[in-house]
């Protein structure tokens, strides 16, 4: 989830850079031009930040490129009224909490002339046990501070923590229903795009992929047959699953499976019957006696892996692996290859790759409901179709036409309220 946002927020802040620095109190800071990335509240998992270590759990970037504000909340769950708690420790603590939400609603909007923000030791009577908490610590001189808060959200992206976080059998349509009703009530948020599903290592058996098909199916019925009685006006898929599946399955040829069912992009956006064909190659796995789940081939290698390897030592010192490859096998425990970039360990998935269209999708969805100038209401027929072709653009490994990688292109939406 964090990695999402932080890219997302690489996008929309046109100047940033990233300089993260370490002195001898343990200070980390960043700092960019025109906008912020803020820490608002995040915790260290017994590394150092320098080596990925910390985790946010809430934050917020302004102003961004073209004005207005976009935030990020981190929740283990689909959010609930069941689900309200005085306080949630981020880290591994299912709910929701008030307090983070004012946090970010009353966040006073401000430019920044100081060249960094560290991070401070954030620990309070909440913050205590092993876990240090930071939060953002403005320095330097800061210009135009205003008075006006966030105050509401005009639009807002879930993505359904699971499977992991969230049993598959908890997605349900009504919890979904429910939680965009409730950040609604929460943000004020009047649009909302949800996510499909991508795989990961936490997808253990046939049904478990079936289940989470049966989930993205339900996700993009919930947009397509949504009212605007609940204050929400439209509700959106970003079809994250269709991406990562796509390069699944190339990969999985690459690699050497048979991958018999050919790719293809219709103009039937629900016709994903190639993705029932896939669960034997997708489960097997790399043997990784060292890591908490063993990943998925398909996700994570660029070459074959191996079983039974001979190591072959070369005068320079540099050795390699030679000898069965096993990717056929399904019966066999592979334990080697070379890793590609699509991911680095079977759950996460690289922003370095898929990053650009996933920014580049959020932007073009926005779009649909907000290029139409201030007061207008989009037909509903016109922002279906310009979802497909958001999705279909950037959301499958159809070729990005060359205009779009022109230096200083930018996918543009705008709202009425910044």
């Amino acid at each position: 989830m964090q990695q999402f946002s932080q890219n997302f927020y690489s996008a929309v802040l046109l100047h940033e850079k990233i300089n993260y620095t370490s002195t001898s109190s343990r200070d980390y800071s960043w700092g960019g031009k025109d906008g912020r990335h803020v820490i608002l509240r995040s915790f260290i998992n017994g590394r150092e930040p320098l080596l990925s270590g910390l985790h946010v759990c809430s934050s917020i970037s302004s102003p961004v490129h073209g004005g207005g504000v976009v935030g990020y909340y981190r929740l283990l769950d689909l959010p609930n009224k069941d689900g309200e708690k005085d306080y949630v420790f981020c880290k591994n603590e299912q709910g929701w909490s008030k307090t983070d939400v004012d946090e970010l609603l009353n966040y006073e909007l401000r430019e920044y002339s100081g060249e960094t923000r560290p991070l401070v030791r954030a620990n309070s009577s909440h913050d205590s046990g092993s876990t240090t908490w930071y939060k953002s610590r403005d320095v330097g001189a800061t210009a135009n501070i205003s008075k006006e808060t966030v105050g509401k959200f005009d639009a807002l992206v879930i993505r359904p923590p699971g499977p992991g976080w969230m049993e598959l059998q908890d997605i349900t349509r009504e919890r979904i229903l429910e939680s965009i009703q409730l950040l609604h009530d929460l943000f004020g948020v009047e649009t909302i795009i949800l996510s499909t599903l991508m795989f990961n290592n936490n997808v253990k058996t046939q049904e478990d992929w079936k289940t989470m098909l049966r989930i993205n199916a339900m996700i993009r019925d919930i947009a397509h047959t949504w009212g605007s009685e609940s204050g929400v006006k439209y509700v959106l898929v970003q079809d994250l699953a269709s991406l990562t599946n796509e390069i699944l399955w190339m990969n999985a040829r690459h690699l050497g499976y048979n991958v018999s069912s050919s790719l293809h992009h219709p103009k039937d956006e629900n016709n994903k019957q190639w993705e029932n064909k896939g669960p034997n190659f997708l489960l097997h796995r790399l043997y990784m006696p060292e890591w908490k789940f063993n990943p998925s081939i398909s996700m994570i290698c660029n070459t074959p892996p191996i079983c039974n390897p001979q190591v072959i030592s070369l005068p320079n010192g540099t050795e390699f692996t030679n000898d069965n490859l096993c990717v056929m096998n399904i019966s066999a425990d592979p334990f080697q290859c070379f890793f590609n970039r699509f991911s680095r360990d079977g759950m996460h998935w690289c922003m370095e790759t898929i990053g650009p269209r996933f920014s580049a999708s959020i932007a073009c969805l926005l779009g649909c409901i907000y290029n139409g100038g201030s007061g207008s209401q989009p037909d509903v027929g016109n922002v279906r179709q310009c979802e497909i072709e958001c999705n279909q653009k950037f959301m499958s490994l159809l070729p990005v036409d060359d205009s779009w990688l022109d230096q200083g292109t930018a996918v543009y939406s705008g709202s009425k309220h910044h």
